[in-house]
């Protein structure tokens, strides 16, 4: 298969997000239908040459792709339809015209949906670490820090739990530290693991750390907003929710400098927070059906006269999952 995307666009690999250019052959990427080696890579040059820039519902940043790149979706969807109007539609279709298969970036439109595959965890993963731990990383993950060099902010935590979850954490695992008026401050030293491949009950628990310093329990309010200024945590954030079948909506607030992610309260988040009841598939800007996630195209147009480098990667599966969704 053909493809031809823009070195700066990143795919999903098993360890996080890594970019096109940054590929090397027999690197370990996401496909439609798992983890899979890349078999080669092309590197061409583009010459005034027409491409489509392309910006999904729930993406960070805009992927440049030529006109003749398939990626994984479904057309002929009617757009006066909820989510639940969709699956049905969907299930209902008995000529073929809405039928998830690859198709031309220059025959989408955004009235299109793109296919993500859901993906799956690692559950052979084990090590001696238990639970607390990663709920204890997961706390890290956010914090402020210089090194190796940790401060806790009382007035920045909102769950009084998560601070009593830390002095007892630091104690029982003797690592010194401070508890001041405050904040609380220690030293440690954070190794870099894969988290991502971690398991479903480990990785749960590293979200939990993530999430439950900055919100306080409300059912009335159907998301959690959580802001960050770092954007590669931005993306591991959104790996990880991925897993879990949750999209969030990701804004960028350019004047002051920080993104905000908005995470529906649905599935995991409500059973981490003792949540009774979900979001209305209705409200989200993206539905499940078969083995997929579905979210909207946002924005897709032309650039008619494109200098520049574009890769062609090729893998095991002859597709590979991006930023914008399944190429092939």
């Amino acid at each position: 298969m053909l493809n031809n995307i823009r070195g700066d666009t990143l795919v999903y690999s098993n360890n996080g997000f890594i970019r096109i250019d940054k590929l090397n052959t027999n690197d370990i990427i996401m496909t439609e239908n798992g983890l899979k080696k890349v078999k080669e890579i092309i590197k061409s040059s583009f010459n005034n040459k027409q491409i489509y820039k392309i910006k999904n519902s729930n993406n960070i940043d805009i992927s440049f792709v030529s006109k003749n790149t398939k990626l994984l979706s479904i057309q002929n969807i009617p757009n006066d339809l909820k989510n639940n109007e969709i699956i049905k539609h969907i299930e209902n279709n008995d000529k073929g015209i809405s039928k998830i298969c690859y198709n031309d970036i220059k025959d989408l439109t955004d009235f299109d949906y793109v296919a993500l595959p859901i993906l799956s965890f690692n559950e052979d993963y084990n090590d001696e670490n238990d639970n607390d731990y990663y709920r204890f990383k997961g706390i890290l993950f956010l914090c402020t820090n210089v090194g190796f060099n940790y401060d806790f902010y009382l007035n920045e935590i909102k769950n009084s739990n998560t601070i009593s979850f830390l002095n007892k954490y630091l104690y029982n695992n003797e690592i010194k530290y401070n508890n001041e008026d405050s904040k609380i401050s220690f030293y440690y030293k954070n190794d870099k693991e894969l988290i991502l491949n971690l398991s479903k009950e480990k990785m749960t628990y590293f979200l939990k750390g993530i999430l439950e310093c900055f919100y306080i329990k409300n059912n009335e309010d159907f998301y959690i907003n959580l802001k960050i200024k770092e954007k590669n945590k931005v993306y591991i954030i959104k790996y990880i929710l991925y897993k879990f079948q949750i999209l969030p909506t990701i804004f960028y607030n350019k004047n002051e400098d920080f993104y905000i992610l908005k995470i529906p309260k649905i599935g995991i988040i409500n059973e981490i927070f003792n949540i009774n009841g979900n979001v209305d598939i209705n409200n989200l800007n993206y539905f499940i059906y078969d083995r997929y996630i579905f979210t909207k195209i946002k924005s897709i147009s032309t650039i008619n006269k494109y200098i520049g480098f574009m890769y062609n990667i090729i893998t095991e599966d002859n597709n590979f999952l991006s930023e914008c969704g399944v190429i092939s």
